[in-house]
């Protein structure tokens, strides 16, 4: 970045993203580029109910610039009255030298700290809000798939722990995790991830496990299926879809490691931290 530049105009970038829950990552990466100024709502569309909506939105259109990170936060705010012009969509990007396949070593390495020797595992790792992740799901597709010699890890933290670990008291090769500041490790122990989620648009946690050349099974929310992304398998939010997903891809060795190469290389392609700092670039120096 080059220091100093943006003068007066760049303290009024205001940056609007949906406030998702904080994903399996250890926070933003150093000298990552940001607006001076930050706002962040659940649901942009919730501005209107908030009792200081008047003086909020009269600081928003003082804004030069909003960022968002899916095309439906642009779309609640075209709907406020913001001019589409001055919305840019940057999604999330992630570091492609934190996050990478694994070696054999570092995988079986990682299985022994975890306790999961001897075990393949399926991995959640994020917040544990069941208002919006789908975790029930998740376990009750897992106990129909069945699968020897595999276990299903959630890893995370949140304010339906309590709950999580009901849910997981009851299901089969069920193991709850507590939230880890080196979240490479979990995903290095993984041989797959899971996503499953009533809303989402670019999850940080989905854009690590493929970084880390996971496969992944992930929720088909229309911000995924508009997304497209390679390397996972997007499934309706079903526990017989799901588990029927789940099944086919643990009991596949070669399709799992395809998936595995086709999303590192999509993050490669489209989601590296690189691309990030070059689109903040070219937004707040033009």
């Amino acid at each position: 970045m080059r220091s100093g530049a943006g003068g007066p105009r760049l303290s009024r970038r205001i940056s609007v993203r949906p406030g998702s829950p904080p994903s399996c990552s250890r926070g933003s990466s150093a000298g990552a580029p940001s607006p001076r100024h930050g706002f962040q709502a659940r649901r942009v569309k919730g501005l209107r109910r908030s009792p200081i909506a008047p003086l909020l939105l009269r600081t928003l259109r003082g804004a030069d610039a909003f960022v968002v990170q899916t095309d439906e936060v642009r779309d609640e705010l075209q709907g406020l009255g913001f001019p589409r012009e001055r919305i840019e969509v940057i999604a999330s990007g992630v570091s492609l030298d934190e996050f990478g396949p694994a070696s054999p070593e570092e995988r079986r390495a990682a299985k022994r700290s975890l306790g999961l020797d001897g075990a393949r595992a399926a991995l959640y790792c994020g917040r544990f809000d069941l208002a919006q992740k789908r975790l029930g799901l998740v376990v009750e597709a897992w106990q129909r798939a069945a699968l020897p010699g595999w276990r299903l890890v959630l890893a995370g933290e949140g304010p339906d722990r309590p709950a999580v670990e009901r849910l997981a008291s009851g299901g089969e090769a069920t193991t709850v995790l507590p939230w880890h500041e080196d979240v490479t490790e979990l995903y290095a122990a993984a041989d797959l991830f899971v996503l499953p989620t009533s809303r989402e648009g670019m999850s940080r946690a989905m854009i690590e496990g493929m970084a880390s050349g996971l496969p992944g099974v992930v929720s088909g929310t229309p911000g995924h299926r508009r997304m497209a992304p390679d390397g996972v398998v997007l499934a309706p939010n079903d526990p017989d879809e799901w588990a029927r997903a789940l099944r086919e891809l643990a009991e596949d060795d070669e399709r799992r490691a395809e998936l595995g190469r086709l999303g590192r290389a999509w993050v490669e392609r489209y989601a590296g931290f690189q691309r990030l700092v070059d689109e903040y670039e070219r937004l707040l120096f033009p």
